[in-house]
Protein backbone atom coordinates (compact mmCIF):
# COMPACT_ATOMS: atom_id res chain seq x y z
CA UNK A 1 0.00 0.00 0.00
CA UNK A 2 1.45 3.31 -1.06
CA UNK A 3 0.98 6.28 0.80
CA UNK A 4 -0.81 8.06 -1.48
CA UNK A 5 -3.58 4.60 -1.35
CA UNK A 6 -3.57 5.32 2.93
CA UNK A 7 -4.64 8.44 2.19
CA UNK A 8 -7.88 8.19 0.06
CA UNK A 9 -8.77 5.58 2.57
CA UNK A 10 -8.53 7.79 5.37
CA UNK A 11 -10.06 10.05 3.69
CA UNK A 12 -12.79 7.53 2.37
CA UNK A 13 -14.23 4.61 3.84
CA UNK A 14 -11.30 3.82 6.54
CA UNK A 15 -9.73 0.77 6.98
CA UNK A 16 -11.59 -3.08 5.88
CA UNK A 17 -9.68 -5.04 8.27
CA UNK A 18 -7.36 -4.66 11.30
CA UNK A 19 -4.82 -6.36 8.45
CA UNK A 20 -5.33 -3.04 6.84
CA UNK A 21 -5.37 -1.12 9.12
CA UNK A 22 -1.76 -2.63 10.54
CA UNK A 23 -0.64 -1.43 6.87
CA UNK A 24 -1.85 1.73 7.18
CA UNK A 25 0.32 2.36 10.23
CA UNK A 26 2.85 0.88 8.68
CA UNK A 27 3.25 3.03 5.67
CA UNK A 28 2.15 5.83 7.88
CA UNK A 29 4.82 5.25 10.11
CA UNK A 30 7.79 4.73 8.07
CA UNK A 31 7.40 6.85 5.73
CA UNK A 32 9.57 9.29 6.76
CA UNK A 33 6.98 12.21 5.99
CA UNK A 34 5.18 14.43 9.18
CA UNK A 35 1.96 12.39 9.26
CA UNK A 36 0.75 12.51 13.02
CA UNK A 37 -2.47 13.07 12.22
CA UNK A 38 -3.01 10.51 9.77
CA UNK A 39 -1.48 8.06 11.93
CA UNK A 40 -4.01 9.37 14.83
CA UNK A 41 -6.40 8.78 11.99
CA UNK A 42 -5.13 5.36 11.61
CA UNK A 43 -5.01 4.30 15.15
CA UNK A 44 -8.80 5.10 15.59
CA UNK A 45 -9.47 2.79 12.26
CA UNK A 46 -7.27 -0.30 14.29
CA UNK A 47 -8.70 0.60 17.15
CA UNK A 48 -12.29 -0.65 15.84
CA UNK A 49 -11.35 -4.10 15.52
CA UNK A 50 -10.59 -4.79 19.57
CA UNK A 51 -12.50 -4.90 22.79
CA UNK A 52 -10.78 -3.81 26.04
CA UNK A 53 -7.15 -3.03 26.28
CA UNK A 54 -5.74 -5.47 24.55
CA UNK A 55 -5.71 -2.53 21.54
CA UNK A 56 -3.27 -0.41 22.83
CA UNK A 57 -0.60 -3.41 23.66
CA UNK A 58 -1.29 -4.39 19.83
CA UNK A 59 -0.18 -1.02 18.78
CA UNK A 60 3.05 -0.95 20.78
CA UNK A 61 4.43 -4.22 20.39
CA UNK A 62 3.33 -3.85 16.03
CA UNK A 63 4.16 -0.51 15.71
CA UNK A 64 6.25 0.69 18.20
CA UNK A 65 4.25 2.75 19.80
CA UNK A 66 5.87 4.28 23.27
CA UNK A 67 3.55 3.26 25.42
CA UNK A 68 -0.23 2.84 26.27
CA UNK A 69 -1.11 6.68 27.19
CA UNK A 70 0.41 7.83 23.89
CA UNK A 71 -1.34 5.09 21.71
CA UNK A 72 -5.21 6.54 23.78
CA UNK A 73 -4.46 9.61 23.18
CA UNK A 74 -3.28 9.70 19.75
CA UNK A 75 -6.56 7.24 18.89
CA UNK A 76 -8.85 10.09 21.11
CA UNK A 77 -6.99 12.54 17.95
CA UNK A 78 -8.63 10.71 15.17
CA UNK A 79 -11.86 9.87 17.15
CA UNK A 80 -12.77 13.26 17.06
CA UNK A 81 -11.63 13.75 13.50
CA UNK A 82 -13.85 11.01 12.54
CA UNK A 83 -16.65 12.36 14.14
CA UNK A 84 -15.91 16.18 12.90
CA UNK A 85 -16.00 14.43 9.53
CA UNK A 86 -19.14 13.06 9.75
CA UNK A 87 -20.45 16.68 10.28
CA UNK A 88 -18.94 18.53 8.44
CA UNK A 89 -16.28 17.90 5.50
CA UNK A 90 -15.53 21.71 5.68
CA UNK A 91 -14.12 21.89 9.56
CA UNK A 92 -12.95 18.64 8.96
CA UNK A 93 -10.31 19.94 6.03
CA UNK A 94 -10.12 22.93 8.95
CA UNK A 95 -8.71 20.59 11.55
CA UNK A 96 -6.50 18.39 9.21
CA UNK A 97 -4.16 21.82 9.30
CA UNK A 98 -4.33 21.78 13.16
CA UNK A 99 -1.01 20.57 14.61
CA UNK A 100 -1.38 16.94 16.43
CA UNK A 101 0.43 18.75 19.46
CA UNK A 102 -2.89 21.60 19.64
CA UNK A 103 -5.53 18.82 18.66
CA UNK A 104 -4.46 17.13 21.86
CA UNK A 105 -5.99 19.97 23.79
CA UNK A 106 -8.93 19.91 21.44
CA UNK A 107 -10.34 16.70 22.51
CA UNK A 108 -10.68 17.87 26.03
CA UNK A 109 -13.67 19.43 24.55
CA UNK A 110 -14.81 16.49 22.52
CA UNK A 111 -14.14 14.41 25.31
CA UNK A 112 -16.31 16.70 27.81
CA UNK A 113 -19.37 16.41 25.23
CA UNK A 114 -18.62 12.51 25.27
CA UNK A 115 -18.88 12.61 28.80
CA UNK A 116 -22.50 14.82 28.66
CA UNK A 117 -25.53 12.11 27.83
CA UNK A 118 -28.07 15.02 26.83
CA UNK A 119 -25.31 16.13 24.18
CA UNK A 120 -26.40 14.41 20.49
CA UNK A 121 -22.90 14.56 19.25
CA UNK A 122 -19.67 14.66 21.15
CA UNK A 123 -18.49 17.46 18.80
CA UNK A 124 -20.82 19.82 20.11
CA UNK A 125 -18.48 21.51 22.54
CA UNK A 126 -16.06 21.38 19.83
CA UNK A 127 -18.28 23.06 17.25
CA UNK A 128 -19.55 25.85 19.95
CA UNK A 129 -15.88 26.55 21.11
CA UNK A 130 -14.69 26.98 17.12
CA UNK A 131 -17.83 29.10 16.92
CA UNK A 132 -16.82 31.44 19.74
CA UNK A 133 -13.41 31.78 18.66
CA UNK A 134 -13.23 31.35 14.77
CA UNK A 135 -9.33 32.50 14.93
CA UNK A 136 -8.96 29.32 17.61
CA UNK A 137 -7.14 27.18 15.09
CA UNK A 138 -4.72 29.95 14.84
CA UNK A 139 -3.59 30.50 18.57
CA UNK A 140 -1.10 29.78 20.39
CA UNK A 141 -0.31 26.55 21.95
CA UNK A 142 -0.86 28.35 25.42
CA UNK A 143 -3.42 30.50 25.19
CA UNK A 144 -5.43 28.01 23.49
CA UNK A 145 -4.69 25.62 26.34
CA UNK A 146 -5.47 28.38 28.92
CA UNK A 147 -8.92 29.30 26.75
CA UNK A 148 -9.86 25.65 26.54
CA UNK A 149 -10.08 25.39 30.33
CA UNK A 150 -11.88 28.59 30.89
CA UNK A 151 -14.41 27.32 28.66
CA UNK A 152 -14.83 24.41 30.16
CA UNK A 153 -14.54 25.65 33.78
CA UNK A 154 -15.89 29.32 33.89
CA UNK A 155 -15.31 28.74 37.81
CA UNK A 156 -11.63 27.78 36.65
CA UNK A 157 -11.06 30.94 34.44
CA UNK A 158 -7.36 31.88 33.78
CA UNK A 159 -7.32 35.66 34.52
CA UNK A 160 -3.58 36.85 33.50
CA UNK A 161 -2.96 40.37 35.00
CA UNK A 162 -6.61 40.76 35.13
CA UNK A 163 -7.44 41.10 38.84
CA UNK A 164 -9.11 44.32 39.31
CA UNK A 165 -7.33 44.33 42.75
CA UNK A 166 -10.14 46.24 44.47
CA UNK A 167 -11.38 46.80 48.18
CA UNK A 168 -15.00 45.65 47.64
CA UNK A 169 -15.43 47.18 50.92
CA UNK A 170 -13.40 50.95 50.26
CA UNK A 171 -13.17 50.87 46.78
CA UNK A 172 -15.41 51.70 44.28
CA UNK A 173 -14.20 50.67 40.62
CA UNK A 174 -14.58 53.62 37.38
CA UNK A 175 -15.78 53.07 34.56
CA UNK A 176 -12.12 53.48 32.12
CA UNK A 177 -10.74 50.87 34.78
CA UNK A 178 -13.82 48.25 33.51
CA UNK A 179 -13.56 49.32 30.18
CA UNK A 180 -9.44 48.42 29.91
CA UNK A 181 -10.25 45.51 31.82
CA UNK A 182 -13.02 44.00 29.29
CA UNK A 183 -11.19 45.00 26.45
CA UNK A 184 -7.39 43.09 27.22
CA UNK A 185 -6.85 40.57 24.95
CA UNK A 186 -6.76 37.49 27.51
CA UNK A 187 -10.61 38.77 28.51
CA UNK A 188 -12.88 36.36 27.27
CA UNK A 189 -16.81 35.49 27.32
CA UNK A 190 -16.23 33.22 31.00
CA UNK A 191 -13.93 35.49 32.45
CA UNK A 192 -17.14 38.20 31.64
CA UNK A 193 -19.59 35.29 32.70
CA UNK A 194 -17.48 35.12 36.45
CA UNK A 195 -17.45 38.97 36.67
CA UNK A 196 -21.33 39.36 35.89
CA UNK A 197 -21.94 36.70 38.38
CA UNK A 198 -19.65 37.81 41.57
CA UNK A 199 -20.88 41.30 40.43
CA UNK A 200 -24.60 39.91 40.69
CA UNK A 201 -23.43 38.13 44.20
CA UNK A 202 -22.08 41.24 45.49
CA UNK A 203 -25.51 43.32 44.80
CA UNK A 204 -27.85 40.83 46.21
CA UNK A 205 -25.93 40.27 49.83
CA UNK A 206 -25.59 44.36 49.73
CA UNK A 207 -28.57 45.54 49.17
CA UNK A 208 -30.71 44.65 52.22
CA UNK A 209 -27.75 46.50 54.27
CA UNK A 210 -28.07 49.38 52.34
CA UNK A 211 -32.20 49.22 52.52
CA UNK A 212 -32.07 48.79 56.32
CA UNK A 213 -29.70 52.24 56.59
CA UNK A 214 -30.60 53.90 53.41
CA UNK A 215 -30.77 57.28 55.53
CA UNK A 216 -27.52 57.82 54.40
CA UNK A 217 -27.57 57.81 50.45
CA UNK A 218 -29.38 59.93 48.14
CA UNK A 219 -31.37 59.27 45.27
CA UNK A 220 -29.07 60.49 42.96
CA UNK A 221 -26.83 57.70 44.16
CA UNK A 222 -29.23 55.15 44.49
CA UNK A 223 -30.29 55.95 40.84
CA UNK A 224 -26.62 55.41 39.50
CA UNK A 225 -26.55 51.99 40.81
CA UNK A 226 -30.07 51.24 39.56
CA UNK A 227 -29.11 52.55 36.25
CA UNK A 228 -26.37 49.88 35.76
CA UNK A 229 -28.44 47.17 36.71
CA UNK A 230 -31.73 48.11 34.78
CA UNK A 231 -29.31 47.81 31.76
CA UNK A 232 -27.55 44.64 32.66
CA UNK A 233 -30.75 43.15 33.69
CA UNK A 234 -32.50 43.93 30.27
CA UNK A 235 -29.19 42.63 28.37
CA UNK A 236 -29.78 39.39 30.47
CA UNK A 237 -33.17 39.03 29.97
CA UNK A 238 -32.99 39.16 26.18
CA UNK A 239 -30.28 36.64 26.15
CA UNK A 240 -32.21 34.02 28.16
CA UNK A 241 -35.56 34.78 25.90
CA UNK A 242 -33.33 34.29 22.63
CA UNK A 243 -32.33 30.85 24.29
CA UNK A 244 -35.99 29.84 25.15
CA UNK A 245 -37.09 30.29 21.72
CA UNK A 246 -34.45 29.23 19.61
CA UNK A 247 -33.23 25.79 21.90
CA UNK A 248 -29.97 26.84 22.41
Amino acid sequence: MTFEEVRNKLTGGGAGSIEEASEMLRVLIGTGKQTPVQIALALNESKRFFTGPRWALWAMETHGLPDEKYAHHRQNVGEMLRRIQALSKDKYALFLEIPISKLDMWTELYNDGVRNPELENPCVPVFNFLKAYPDSPEWKRDKLRKTIVSFLHPEKAYQPELNLKFDALGTALDDDQLSRLTRDENFGSAQAFVMAYNGAKLCSHAVGVIKADSRRFSAEQLEDIEHDLSEARQVIRQLILSKRNTGA
